[in-house]
């Protein structure tokens, strides 16, 4: 690498991070320019601004969605959700000591689309109770959830202690989940999502599919969970 290239790196890095210090970002959903946009703002190739922004990822400045962009990595205002942990919303926040708050929006029994109904392995006439839930952290939308179970698992009058905590419910009436199979994408939400997350038409959302298998293999829920990206980091804990 020539001096040049260098020194055009650092003018990069250091114009990026002063933008994230003055909020500069706050506006574009916390997004960065594009390599393009800083190698035509800085007259450099796109690999010397490539090279820039790699340096602030490692850096934790920066953290990349692919197919959408680069975006301000504000570790010291997110929660951390580690993705292979086994565990409940209200378990995780009482264990880091977050104030929190759970909203039922939606509970009730349904027949399911065609789709969920081959998903959960369903007969035709078996019906689902379907929940919708927002989980607030410091009174801040920070997670919307839709599941679905099947209704046998579900029990009218116990309906209120799985919509609290679906983990607790299962532990607490026999149910072993023994497996839990997840799927991560990034995307752009739609109008009802960002309403509820409270979240500006540019901003990306994770969101994390869930199915829950029993010990003997049924599958005991199916969930959509939408996490608002300026609440929390994603990360995964590995032990020996």
């Amino acid at each position: 690498m020539t001096v040049e290239k260098k020194t055009k790196i650092e003018i990069i890095e250091n114009y990026i991070i002063k933008n994230i210090e003055n909020n500069f970002y706050k506006d574009s959903g916390n997004k960065i320019e594009s390599e393009n946009q800083l190698a035509k703002i800085f007259n450099v190739s796109r690999m010397t601004a490539r090279k820039a922004i790699d340096n602030l990822v490692s850096r934790l400045y920066l953290y990349r969605i692919k197919s959408y962009g680069t975006y301000i990595n504000k570790q010291d205002k997110k929660n951390n959700i580690y993705l292979n942990e086994i565990i409940g919303f209200q378990e995780r926040s009482n264990r880091d000591k977050l104030n929190h708050l759970t909203k039922i929006l939606v509970a009730e029994y349904i027949t399911p689309t065609n789709d969920i109904k081959n998903l959960l392995k369903l007969n035709n006439n078996e019906q689902v109770f379907y929940m919708e839930r927002v989980r607030y952290i410091d009174d801040i939308p920070a997670i919307f959830e839709i599941s679905y179970a099947p209704s046998n698992f579900v029990s009218k009058n116990l309906k209120e202690e799985f919509c609290k905590s679906k983990y607790f419910y299962a532990k607490n009436n026999g149910y072993y989940i023994k497996e839990i199979h997840k799927e991560y994408q990034a995307l752009l939400p739609d109008y009802k999502i960002k309403n509820i997350l409270g979240i500006k038409p540019q901003h990306v959302v994770f969101l994390q599919n869930i199915i829950s298998y029993l010990d003997n293999g049924v599958i005991f829920e199916f969930s959509k969970i939408y996490y608002n990206q300026d609440k929390f980091r994603f990360l995964e804990k590995i032990t020996n």
